[in-house]
């Protein structure tokens, strides 16, 4: 039977229980759980989420070509990628 992590007090003060890494018990189990369905949703484990990258740099690499090599201030560009 798994009883939980051991105690490990730094850790404990900074993320204060919270985390995947240094919870325990049902806190765990919760954000194990809202992590994985996040990750599933953006595509973890699935090729697309490779398909999608690359067809988002590709338009970015595009967004940049229009500059014509001249100065420019990604923000706005960079702002408009899907996270």
């Amino acid at each position: 039977v798994f009883s939980g992590r051991g105690s490990f007090p730094v850790a404990e003060k900074i993320t204060q229980g919270f985390g995947v890494i240094f919870s325990n018990g049902e806190r765990w189990k919760q954000i194990r759980r809202f992590s994985l369905m996040v990750l599933r949703n953006m595509g973890m484990g699935k090729k697309t989420i490779e398909d999608r990258i690359q067809e988002e740099a590709l338009c970015l690499v595009e967004a940049l070509k229009k500059t014509n090599a001249s100065p420019c201030d990604p923000t706005f560009l960079l702002g408009c990628v899907p996270c």
